[in-house]
């Protein structure tokens, strides 16, 4: 590998995360319940990180969650798992992008994944982001209930290389197709 290279590196595995377990933690009062049973993505906090006790979601993510909520692709329900008490954390002096996690179902998995490629390319807008690292996750919930973790580490530039991985999982599990091409650069 030369000077300024990074790996990427894309991991697939079985998951028991889905909506419902996410939907059913504790720190998710009872009134949002109902609200995020609606949804077909739910942006999730991390429990845990380093020495902060969650839900806590990486800086940005309250951003990205409106970006989302601005999109115009049909069928697209997202939500932000968590009542009142959203916090956000960031590593500083770290050439790093955190994005929160993702539950989805799969059939928007591939619209979900491109619509995080474009809010990283914005973000590589910015000098101090244009060679940042990218980690992110997430579940992809098929049709038979089954979930398959997938796990993203690698450079910003790269993130495209998810997008097909997600195309490939998801379109081995469904019938339906949500195109593309219908996002709208916002």
């Amino acid at each position: 590998m030369t000077e300024g290279q990074q790996d990427i590196y894309i991991e697939f595995e079985d998951s028991t995360d889905s909506f419902e377990t996410w939907i059913n933690k504790d720190f998710v009062p009872e009134d949002l319940k109902s609200q995020l049973s609606q949804a077909n993505v739910l942006i999730i906090p991390e429990e845990q990180v380093r020495n902060i006790s969650g839900p806590v979601f990486p800086k940005g993510t309250e951003f990205l969650w409106r970006r989302f909520e601005r999109n115009d692709v049909q069928n697209l329900k997202v939500e932000i798992c968590i009542g009142n008490e959203y916090e956000e954390y960031a590593f500083h002096g770290v050439d790093l992008i955190l994005i929160a996690g993702f539950v989805v179902q799969n059939i928007v998995a591939p619209v979900v994944a491109m619509m995080v490629y474009d809010y990283i390319k914005g973000r590589m807008k910015k000098d101090e982001d244009s060679n940042a690292e990218v980690r992110f996750e997430m579940t992809v919930v098929l049709p038979d209930k089954t979930s398959k973790k997938i796990k993203y580490k690698g450079p910003a530039s790269k993130f495209d290389k998810l997008i097909d991985a997600v195309k490939q999982v998801s379109s081995e599990n469904q019938r339906d197709r949500v195109e593309i091409s219908t996002l709208d650069k916002k």
